[in-house]
């Protein structure tokens, strides 16, 4: 009886070790997350502000080339 109580203790603590090790893994995990998390609302962050500027350079063209088309149109009226 002896023999099981102390096997028993035995089989406690390896899995008291291993559940501690398995909580350090989980914390590690969720650090790996939280900076994941902060990485990815900055590319967003940076994706959104990238694709106004594009969408302000795209309106700046097709002013342009309204302009452009106007005074085509007015040259060609002037022939």
């Amino acid at each position: 009886m002896e023999a099981d109580i102390r096997g028993h203790i035995r089989l406690e603590h390896e899995m008291k070790i291993h559940m501690d090790y398995l909580e350090a893994k989980v914390e590690k995990f969720e650090k790996e997350q939280k900076a994941f998390d902060v990485d990815m609302g900055k590319l967003n962050r940076q994706v959104a502000s990238l694709t106004e500027k594009l969408q302000l350079i795209r309106d700046d063209r097709d002013d342009k080339d309204r302009q452009l088309k106007k005074i085509k149109s007015i040259n060609d009226n002037l022939r």
